[in-house]
């Protein structure tokens, strides 16, 4: 996994050694090794899975002090070099609630609790991601805000997150069920797939825990947008999962984010009943295996036992 050993570092790895920056609360780690521990069950995941866990609320939440009273439960950038140094708070970082609380539901570890909810209390005193103009910046606080209500149903987190999430109207593009936004170049505006699975996956908890049909239609809308708009005609699971610019992409399709775009298009198919919805998901697992592109447990890989649930949940439906 290459993890640091030091006695600040133990339990992260790096993100660029020449800085060095460090990749502990780089979106999901946490979810991501303690689900292979769930999918798998080796003990290594979840020590791994721990060891990250504790670092992250030890170590690069910000805790009560003069100097970070107004950052209190916020966590630092992955581009700081000395894992707390930096006050600036990035919005898509905001997102360990749910490795925290998964790590709370499987230790009993009460200190992850806590901290989960501490970064719950951070995004609600601040609305941290209400109306930012990119789309991993409103999906890093809404999904801590949700998995906090999951734990508490303390209305206010629920609150907050229906605030997020209905700041995300202004991007998105009706008709098209497009979040527009620049990726790599200005003069192309539109989906960027992996960072849209991040914002489908709160949005359809969101929907459950509120039965708000506007945030179900938003989570739908942008799944059928994805697929029409960034997979390739007749080859359903193809997608071109880094990005939508040809700048970045030039004309090649990347399947490595399969594992994470995958799983929101079967919830999608949950929402809408729309049988093409699960064509793309099985097209998905199958490219992404046939071709050995399962993202990084430490990146992208969150969603992995989601995936595995929804295709063992219709795997008779046709």
């Amino acid at each position: 996994m290459g993890l640091l050993f030091g006695i600040r570092d133990f339990g992260d790895g790096y993100y660029t050694r020449a800085t060095p920056t460090f990749r502990n609360n780089y979106y999901d780690v946490m979810r991501g090794m303690f689900g292979e521990y769930l999918v798998g069950g080796g003990a290594n995941w979840f020590d791994r899975g721990e060891e990250a866990a504790r670092h992250y609320m030890d170590i690069d939440q910000f805790h009560d002090s003069l100097r970070t009273h107004e950052q209190r439960g916020a966590n630092a950038s992955v581009y700081t070099p000395n894992h707390n140094d930096n006050l600036s708070i990035w919005s898509a970082m905001l997102r360990p609630a749910g490795g925290m609380l998964t790590y709370w539901r499987l230790s009993g570890d009460e200190d992850a609790r806590e901290s989960a909810l501490m970064l719950a209390d951070y995004i609600v005193r601040t609305r941290a991601g209400k109306g930012e103009s990119s789309v991993r910046n409103n999906a890093g606080p809404l999904h801590s805000l949700v998995w906090a209500y999951d734990e508490t149903r303390d209305k206010r987190y629920l609150d907050a997150a229906l605030e997020i999430a209905d700041s995300v109207k202004q991007f998105i593009i009706p008709r098209r069920g497009c979040y527009a936004q620049s990726h790599g170049a200005h003069n192309y505006r539109g989906n960027v797939p992996w960072m849209d699975a991040q914002l489908a996956e709160p949005l359809y908890m969101l929907y459950r825990q509120s039965g708000e049909l506007w945030v179900a239609d938003m989570m739908v809308g942008l799944m059928e947008s994805l697929i029409c708009e960034n997979m390739e005609p007749g080859n359903p699971g193809n997608f071109q999962g880094y990005t939508h610019s040809p700048v970045l992409h030039r004309g090649s399709w990347q399947t490595g984010y399969n594992v994470l775009i995958a799983p929101c298009v079967g919830l999608a198919h949950e929402l809408s009943g729309d049988p093409y919805f699960l064509e793309v998901m099985r097209g998905a697992y199958d490219l992404t295996v046939e071709q050995g592109t399962i993202n990084d447990v430490r990146n992208c890989y969150w969603m992995t036992p989601t995936l595995l649930y929804l295709l063992n949940q219709y795997e008779d439906e046709q």
